[in-house]
Order: C-alpha cells, then structure tokens, then sequence
C-alpha cells in the first residue's frame, strides 16, 4: 500500500520509472494499469548494474528525443525479489552518486534488510536512507515491513524518509484507508516491549 501511495505520488500516466530486470511482480502489477513507461536496467548477482544505471541516464536525451527523462527509480537493495541479488554498499553509494548527478527520488523498497545473513562484525550494509541522511536526507523514501519480520499476518509496514514525501503519504492514508489496523499495530507494540526496544529488536533479528 505505501509502494502503490508513492507511485501515485510521484508519477503520472506517461512518466517513465527505472526499475530492476526482474523486479516485484506485485509492483509491477500496479504499475501497469497506471500506464508508467517501465526503463529496464540490467541486475547481476550484487543487484542493479550501475553502468546500466548510468548508460541510460546519460544517453536519454539522444536515445529517446522528446521524452521526459526519469525522476525516479525503484529498486530492492536486498535479497531482491525475485532475483535474490543483494546490493553491496559501494554500488549502493555509486547509485545513489548518479540519483543526486540526475536529480532522482529513490523508492528504496527493503522489506529483507533485517533478515539478510550477511552481516559482518555484527553490522548490516548501509542502506540507501542512511547514505541519504547523512547527505542531507533529500531523495530516499524507504519502505519496511513486519509483515516478513513477525509474521505474515501481521500486515504492517513502515515509510521513511523526507517528511515533504511522508506528510503527503499520510495525509493519503487517512482519505483511502483512514487508519491502518490498531490491532496489527498493538501486536507489534508489545513485541518490542517484550523485546526491551530496537536494541532487543536488532537481537532477535540476528538470532
């Protein structure tokens, strides 16, 4: 819901959207009624391909006169659905490098980042949200979900990023759905007070 709120939000019938091949079909299955020009860009074992990244972005005025030029990208950092690659943080950084060159909003869409067992010395890779905090926190709107952390039925996720993005996406949230599930929300709550808070949560996570 909070992916379908922010394709909404930030694209329009005709925009186009770079996106991983393959990516998640169930973003895929919203983005095609809503007739977005899907840009494909090349994946390996480590995920997106930034030389396929930047081919398209520095050669889209030449290779698609007339056309807007995408302002925004999608991408799965991590165990990437249904390719299974996983992002290392110097791509992530070069990405994120050519986001700022081509003035793109990443949808970074990272619902296996607590679950991933590479995990050196006891810290997972930077992600995109915190490249992007420590830039000044302009162009990452991050998605999370407890739904593959707790359980499947729990249905609840989780946005971050700059609050402009965030205030729209729940100024949205409370027209379509007014409020999610307090009850979800309740189960959630009192796992992490079971757990003594996010440093329990990290625990449980590792474990």
């Amino acid at each position: 819901d909070g992916l379908a709120k922010s394709f909404e939000m930030l694209l329009s019938a005709g925009d186009s959207l770079l996106v991983e091949n393959p990516t998640y079909s169930g973003s895929l299955a919203f983005l095609g009624p809503a007739k977005v020009d899907l840009v494909s860009i090349e994946t390996d074992l480590h995920g997106l391909k930034v030389e396929s990244l930047k081919n398209v972005l520095v050669n889209w005025e030449s290779k698609n006169p007339g056309k807007k030029k995408p302002r925004v990208i999608y991408t799965i950092p991590t165990g990437s659905n249904p390719s299974g690659g996983t992002m290392s943080l110097s791509r992530k950084q070069a990405v994120y490098d050519l986001a700022v060159e081509h003035d793109l909003i990443i949808l970074e869409d990272d619902p296996y980042y607590f679950l991933n067992l590479e995990v050196v010395n006891g810290k997972r890779d930077t992600s995109f949200i915190t490249i992007d905090r420590q830039a000044g926190g302009a162009r990452v709107l991050r998605f999370d979900s407890f739904s593959k952390l707790l359980s499947a039925g729990v249905r609840v996720g989780f946005a971050t990023g700059p609050k402009p993005l965030i205030e729209r996406l729940d100024l949205h949230t409370q027209a379509t759905m007014l409020h999610a599930s307090g009850l979800s929300q309740a189960v959630v709550s009192k796992m992490f007070d079971y757990w003594g808070g996010t440093v329990g949560f990290l625990n449980h996570c590792d474990e």
